[in-house]
């Protein structure tokens, strides 16, 4: 009976702790991440602190997408897809 009990108590530690952990994890991404409107941020940064478990599964669901993507990442994005396929495509021409 011990034995469930300490089982029980360890599994309920790590979830509290891994909940915890993206609690964290999100709010150092919102505060450090630029939103396309600067009332958003104040806005995801009150609603994940105030409703951690809840506010966390929004963010990740709605307001990553409300990030504005800085222009090195967008640069290699392009560079990765549509430059391999344009080298391709001209090396078939000769």
């Amino acid at each position: 009976m011990f034995e469930i009990l300490l089982g029980l108590n360890l599994f309920l530690l790590f979830i509290i702790v891994g909940v915890f952990a993206i609690w964290i994890w999100a709010m150092i991404d919102i505060i450090t991440s630029k939103f396309k409107e600067d009332l958003m941020q104040i806005v995801w940064l009150l609603v994940v602190f105030f409703l951690p478990f809840l506010g966390v599964l929004l963010y990740l669901i709605i307001g990553r997408s409300m990030k504005i993507i800085p222009l090195k990442i967008k640069i290699r994005v392009i560079n990765s897809t549509i430059l391999p396929n344009l080298n391709h495509s001209l090396m078939r021409e000769f």
